[in-house]
């Protein structure tokens, strides 16, 4: 439902200016094409599956990933006034068809990257990293570009 409200939102902002340009930064959850996929488990139709039916190719997805060692995860902690909190966790090596796999075959794990993804052969890549676990969906119909960091460093200031 979020991720509806959010969309129609935006589409709505963009009806009332339409020459407006819109930068949404959130999760790739919430930006992928896609449906949002954990293993075999459908877990939610995200705001970029609403943003790319109503915008067409005027909807562009970016996601983020990470082939370094560490990364930032959400530990439930029902004592927080988020319901989580943020903390450090060491990443298994990549997985098998996932995007980050194939970076590392490719020898750019350890490099700042900008993929273009817009056009390329679908399910070339099979999974792309979500904090310390894997989105499985077609990376290459679910985001236009994928941008790697080779470290990522856990927020420590957030409040939770």
């Amino acid at each position: 439902m979020r991720d509806r409200f959010l969309a129609d939102s935006v589409v709505s902002l963009l009806a009332r200016e339409p020459t407006a340009r819109v930068a949404i930064l959130a999760h790739n959850g919430h930006v992928q094409r896609t449906p949002v996929v954990w293993g075999t488990y459908l877990s939610a139709y995200p705001m970029g599956s609403y943003l790319a039916a109503a915008l067409g190719d005027g909807y562009v997805a970016i996601g983020t990933t990470s082939t370094g060692e560490r990364t930032s995860e959400m530990a439930l902690d029902p004592s927080t006034e988020v319901g989580f909190r943020v903390v450090d966790a060491k990443l298994e090596a990549p997985q098998e068809g996932s995007f980050e796999a194939a970076l590392q075959a490719a020898g750019l794990a350890g490099q700042l990257t900008l993929m273009p993804l817009r056009g390329a052969p679908p399910n070339v890549f099979t999974s792309l990293r979500a904090q310390s676990g894997y989105l499985t969906t077609d990376v290459t119909a679910a985001y236009d570009a994928i941008i790697t960091l080779p470290r990522f460093t856990a927020q420590r200031d957030l409040g939770f």
